[in-house]
This record gives structure tokens, sequence and C-alpha cells, in this order.
């Protein structure tokens, strides 16, 4: 699993048509699991990503949404979680360790979060 020691900041900006964002997010995501069918449906993976998603729904108590998508990865295909609008909650750094970054870096995930869309992206390749 790789190390991770601080999570990425991104800028980018909220889609102008959100309709036409999700319908390109959607073809994305069905072109890269069609491509890379072995490693979306490898049992070990798809672990992963759920435990990514277990962590990630006891640690943000609010958020708007939570979505599930896959990437190519340029050749090195991933899946992402991402987390709309999280409350991120009020603990020490002790606290946030064990139960948020800890047992992210154990599963090898990015951690990303993009400012503009206020969201959180937990990238697991």
């Amino acid at each position: 699993m790789m190390q991770i020691e601080k999570d990425t900041t991104i800028n980018v900006r909220s889609a102008c048509n959100a309709a036409a964002a999700v319908m390109d997010v959607n073809r994305r995501s069905a072109d890269a699991a069609r491509t890379h069918q072995d490693f979306f449906k490898d049992p070990e993976h798809q672990y992963r990503v759920a435990q990514v998603q277990r962590i990630v729904s006891k640690f943000f108590t609010v958020r708007k949404g939570m979505y599930i998508n896959f990437r190519p990865g340029r050749g090195q295909p991933f899946t992402v979680v991402k987390v709309d609008n999280p409350d991120f909650p009020r603990l020490n750094s002790k606290q946030i360790d064990t139960q948020y970054r800890e047992p992210l870096r154990e599963l090898g995930v990015e951690i990303v979060f993009s400012k503009q869309t206020n969201s959180y992206l937990f990238r697991i390749r």
C-alpha cells in the first residue's frame, strides 16, 4: 500500500451545467468500468472501497451526498468515493488520526479536498 502523508487540495470549479456534468461523470465511469473490469471486480478492491465508505460514513455525520465513480487513471485505474459538503467533526487531532486518517492510510487511500466544490475525494488504487 502507498503511504499518504497529507491531503491534497485542488481548486476545480463547479460545473456550469450540473445535468451535463452528471451525464459526463456517469459515462466516464461506465467506460472505465468496461475497460478495466478485472481491476474493479477484484474482491480485494471491492473490499477496500466498502471499507472507505464505512470509514467516511461514520466520520462525516452530515453530508450532501456520497458517490462512487470509476476512473481509468491513464492506465492505472482507481475508484473515487466522493463526499459532497461534508461536516468535518470537531475532534482533536488524535481522534481525527485514529478514526479517519490512519484507517484510510492503511488502505492506501489518497485524500483530496476540492475547495470550489467543497467535497472530499477518496482515491482508491
